[in-house]
């Protein structure tokens, strides 16, 4: 799979010039880059059929390689008393015992902004040092996966929003994917579990 893009919503303090960012950063990089279909290329290769492939593998697929890293994956964590707002895809402790949080958006577009909320919360309240999301590129990948996921252009008008939120040290990033190619002999990406095989 490809990077498309990396854009910064959010930022406060000298997080991002820390070797802990580089890291960080460095693993979700290799984690998308990772991501191939069908199993046992080396390339992310779907047909152009709308809306004709599944999601939660490609999730799977990265949670995996964030494994390997030492991230753990499907965390719950707290926020407001004993309320707990859903798990974080990956969550990954810094060296100095701070977390760095992860999710890749495989729900619908009111997911996406779950997420961005809850870790958004989470950095503020200083559980977190940083988070980011990863979104399906509008214009390509989004319109061949299951119908109304997370994609940037939807989720752009509101960074004026998430970037005026106080934090006390920490960044919000977002990661923008594509695929690497469009082939109609391929067959879809199915709408199941199977994340394993995409790495």
């Amino acid at each position: 799979m490809r990077l498309h893009d990396y854009v910064v919503i959010n930022e406060s303090g000298d997080f991002s010039q820390s070797e802990m960012w580089s890291e960080s950063n460095a693993e979700i990089t290799q984690a998308i880059q990772s991501i191939v279909w069908p199993p046992g290329s080396d390339r992310f290769v779907i047909p152009p059929i709308k809306h004709g492939s599944g999601v939660v593998p490609i999730k799977e697929g990265f949670q995996v390689v964030l494994e390997g890293f030492g991230w753990a994956t499907e965390v719950w964590i707290s926020l407001v008393g004993d309320v707990r707002p859903g798990p974080v895809d990956a969550v990954k402790t810094l060296d100095d015992e701070s977390r760095f949080l992860a999710e890749w958006e495989t729900g619908n577009i009111s997911s996406s902004h779950r997420s961005v909320n809850r870790m958004l919360s989470a950095i503020g309240s200083g559980f977190a040092v940083g988070g980011a999301i990863v979104v399906a590129r509008y214009e390509t990948l989004y319109p061949l996966l299951t119908d109304r996921i997370g994609n940037d252009r939807e989720l752009m008008p509101y960074f004026d929003l998430w970037s005026s939120y106080p934090l006390r040290r920490g960044l919000l990033g977002m990661y923008v994917v594509d695929y690497d190619g469009v082939d109609a002999e391929v067959a879809p990406i199915p709408k199941g579990t199977d994340g394993r095989a995409l790495v």
